[in-house]
């Protein structure tokens, strides 16, 4: 079975997608709808074959354009392409039932399996760009397009266009490149759970093979068990503090006091942030955690300081093991 690399550009009036072969890069397949030209038919008949897409972020993106344009019976394509293609770039659609049947297709199997290296390195939720991804690689072509993706492209930008779309696959798959060992253990851990870990972070793996060995103990679905919630409006954070935790100090014992009176709630989604002066420190702390306040600097170990850097091993799967907390439902 046959590897791909690809991507896609859209605008009003043009849709592009570039396939490159990751074993052998003349094997190339190009498809342009618009501006006079309509391949999709032949890019539904290249997509009939069974292959693995590689892709950057088409899991959110590029594959569920691909299905919209696999699936159409319209008269509009190109013009009904860019649309899909705002809201999937758009935030106010993330709920959206069509955006949701496109991203997570359940009564419908495709003849190509893809791959997101976004997700694969845990970059979807902070945003990292194929363009930094490129200059990370230190790519030798770094491109921004001259061309704004809201307005109509003219005849003679399409070659350009082309070239961009190409530069960008090029780089997914020198990316696809380097990640190897990555992607041979998540292949590799997929065969030993029968779970797909192909798409999936460091964390995303230990979550899914954790709720297969969960789901299978029980002799239930993931989707029954994820039902399985305990809903609260609110939470008191002072039932979260573990009786251990005691300070000596006073600025310390009142920020225990404060903090374990203090109430959060769903409808912010529990939000709770404050600043902390302590031992010539600035902290911010909120639920996600205890963070210092530094300003950006150059530190260098002498004869008089030495600079450490410590973690701790397992730091909250001890902490839940250790004080035996676990979900009420389960």
């Amino acid at each position: 079975m046959k590897t791909y690399a690809y991507d896609i550009e859209c605008f009003p009036n043009l849709f592009t997608v570039t396939f490159v072969n990751v074993a052998d890069e003349t094997d190339t397949a190009i498809f342009v709808v618009g501006l006079g030209k309509d391949e999709s038919t032949e890019l539904i008949n290249f997509l009939a074959d069974k292959m693995v897409i590689v892709g950057y972020n088409n899991h959110s993106y590029d594959d569920p354009m691909l299905r919209f344009l696999q699936d159409y019976r319209g008269r509009s394509l190109v013009s009904d392409l860019y649309s899909l293609s705002c809201k999937l770039i758009s935030d106010n659609f993330r709920q959206d039932k069509e955006i949701l049947s496109l991203r997570y297709p359940r009564d419908k199997k495709y003849s190509w399996f893809s791959v997101d290296l976004m997700r694969i390195l845990g970059f979807n939720g902070i945003g990292v760009s194929l363009k930094q991804i490129s200059i990370n690689l230190k790519w030798h072509k770094i491109q921004d397009l001259p061309l704004s993706p809201e307005l109509a492209v003219r005849d003679s930008d399409l070659e350009m266009i082309l070239q961009y779309n190409m530069n960008d696959v090029l780089i997914t798959k020198a990316l696809y490149d380097e990640i190897k060992p990555l992607r041979e253990l998540r292949n590799e851990l997929s065969k030993l759970y029968n779970v797909d870990l192909t798409s999936a972070s460091n964390s995303k793996v230990a979550n899914l093979i954790l709720e297969h060995i969960y789901s299978t103990s029980l002799g239930l679905d993931m989707r029954s068990v994820k039902q399985m919630r305990t809903p609260r409006e609110k939470i008191l954070l002072g039932d979260c503090i573990a009786d251990f935790v005691k300070f000596d100090t006073p600025e310390l014992q009142e920020l225990k006091r404060r903090i374990s009176a203090t109430m959060v709630f769903s409808y912010n989604r529990y939000h709770y942030t404050e600043t902390l002066y302590f031992a010539n420190c600035e902290f911010g702390l909120g639920i996600g955690g205890l963070h210092t306040k530094d300003a950006p600097g150059i530190f260098e170990s002498d004869e008089n300081y030495l600079i450490q850097d410590m973690d701790v091993a397992s730091y909250y799967p001890n902490l839940i093991i250790n004080n035996m907390l676990y979900p009420e439902h389960l």
